[in-house]
């Protein structure tokens, strides 16, 4: 019984977390500074038309949005890093109005896989 007990206790230790993607927030703002709400923010993650499952995360009337971490947990073998079909860093911001910005996410600081966007700033469609 001891041996089974320190054998789970040796396979459950030896799992590593790999971070396929970091969380990400930041602010959207319009030029004069005044933040924008329900921005859609979401990445060009998909070859296929339903983007992998990948859905949009909006900002709130701060103009804050957060998008999670995503990570897998793996035992022995490292899974490839690509897990999906094909893996973007870069972001499409839009909202009815506005015009429409991608961001590269490879611009800002990473630190403890958390990137802080400080602003984006999006321009409205000129009439």
């Amino acid at each position: 019984m001891m041996r089974y007990i320190l054998l789970i206790l040796l396979l459950t230790s030896c799992t590593k977390k790999y971070v396929l993607r970091p969380k990400i927030s930041g602010s959207i703002y319009n030029k004069n500074r005044i933040p924008i709400n329900d921005v859609e923010i979401v990445f060009i993650d998909c070859l296929n038309s339903d983007c992998n499952g990948e859905k949009a995360v909006y900002s709130d009337e701060k103009g804050r949005f957060v998008i999670k971490k995503e990570i897998i947990t793996y035992l022995f073998n490292k899974p490839h890093k690509y897990k999906r079909p094909y893996y973007s860093h870069t972001m499409i911001i839009k909202k009815e109005g506005y015009k429409t910005d991608t961001v590269d996410i490879r611009k800002w600081k990473v630190k403890n896989n958390i990137v802080e966007m400080d602003s984006i700033i999006l321009n409205l469609i000129k009439k």
